[in-house]
């Protein structure tokens, strides 16, 4: 049997909730994993096989990154502002401190490993924000609504807008053009690029959609869902490409 690669995906932390009527939340906080099955369902459906993994210490961290092949870092709450200098002005449910500074080490991990790292949504504004970018705190206060990013109350599921690539990026040659129909679940955006990032994609609004290191093996951060869209061509692609990357060792 081939070996598959070994795909990390790292876990989302929020504080556990009461689970019945008149039930009250636990005190002191519960902070419980979670990870969605969209993202472990792209990571096999491209021939990889995906290893969840927890918040950890730094030595055991360090060994996890050893025994992987790339790692997907997964979407989530909004990045604090106090990561990149700033107080709260729009950010609304923040990410919890345990999984910003894991995350952090994490990305710092992989950067000295020079792992294949695939990073969406709230991952991709991480690995700028790791870099020393800033992030837009609320899309409508400086894009306005002209192109929706979330979804509204009540719509049965995430929008999709068009995103445009820059021709020539090595994501524009992957998803085989550079324009085509994304699916969005964000409110915050990138606003000054974090260092070696170069910017690939955007909205029609200008949001900043998705970025790339060209000097690593393979580091492409993007701020739509493309596992929101599992059977799409450019999921396919995307996923594909990663996990090729990760075999590449």
């Amino acid at each position: 049997m081939v070996r598959r690669p070994r795909i990390g995906l790292n876990h989302g932390l929020q504080n556990r909730k009461a689970s019945r009527p008149g039930e009250r939340d636990p005190d002191p906080p519960d902070p419980t994993h979670h990870l969605p099955l969209r993202y472990t369902h792209c990571v096999e459906d491209a021939g990889g096989l995906p290893l969840g993994f927890p918040i950890v210490g730094t030595e055991t961290l360090r060994a996890i990154v050893d025994e992987l092949d790339g790692v997907v870092l997964i979407g989530g709450p909004d990045v604090p502002p106090s990561e990149y200098g700033e107080a709260v002005d729009g950010s609304q449910e923040l990410m919890l401190p345990a999984r910003v500074a894991f995350d952090k080490a994490l990305l710092a991990a992989l950067e000295e490993a020079d792992k294949p790292v695939l990073a969406i949504c709230a991952g991709h504004q991480q690995l700028h924000v790791a870099r020393g970018g800033t992030l837009v705190q609320h899309i409508p206060a400086v894009y306005g609504t002209a192109v929706l990013h979330r979804r509204e109350q009540n719509a049965p599921a995430a929008p999709l807008h068009e995103v445009r690539l820059e021709p020539g990026s090595r994501l524009a040659e992957i998803l085989g053009g550079t324009r085509f129909e994304t699916a969005s679940a964000h409110h915050q955006a990138v606003r000054n690029p974090g260092r070696g990032l170069r910017s690939v994609a955007w909205a029609p609004d200008g949001v900043l959609e998705a970025s790339e290191d060209p000097d690593r093996r393979f580091l492409i951060s993007v701020q739509w869902h493309p596992e929101m869209t599992r059977e799409a061509e450019t999921t396919r692609r995307l996923f594909g490409a990663f996990i090729a990357a990760c075999r590449d060792r």
